[in-house]
């Protein structure tokens, strides 16, 4: 599977109607959430807990494709895509999926944010 480019151009909306943009590296000065996959992490500021760690996947992947949705399930439940939050100020993560860090999501975890 060929994962989908985040556009800045996809007019995408979060729940609180503000556009959603993702970034390749934590935004400084905000809480970001993330979802790293085995090719590349997205993160997002997020205000007010949004946006949805749902709606990140719906900009990374195509969801509305069965296949697609089928094929994120299983790397979700495998432990091949990581979600979570960051915290820049005290370089805090807070992983929520997988429910057990792997040594696959250590090392992923360590690429990243480097020793945190």
């Amino acid at each position: 599977m060929e994962l989908q480019t985040p556009s800045l151009s996809k007019r995408h909306r979060d729940t609180t109607g503000d556009r959603l943009r993702l970034y390749d590296r934590p935004v400084e000065g905000h809480r970001n959430k993330f979802v790293i996959t085995e090719d590349a992490a997205y993160f997002a500021p997020c205000q007010n807990n949004s946006p949805a760690l749902v709606e990140i996947l719906g900009e990374v992947f195509d969801l509305d494709d069965p296949q697609v949705h089928r094929d994120v399930d299983g790397r979700l439940f495998g432990g091949r895509i990581v979600l979570g939050y960051f915290e820049p100020a005290t370089r805090e993560v807070v992983i929520q999926t997988p429910l057990e860090a792997s040594s696959y999501v250590q090392k992923r975890i360590e690429e990243i944010f480097g020793d945190v």
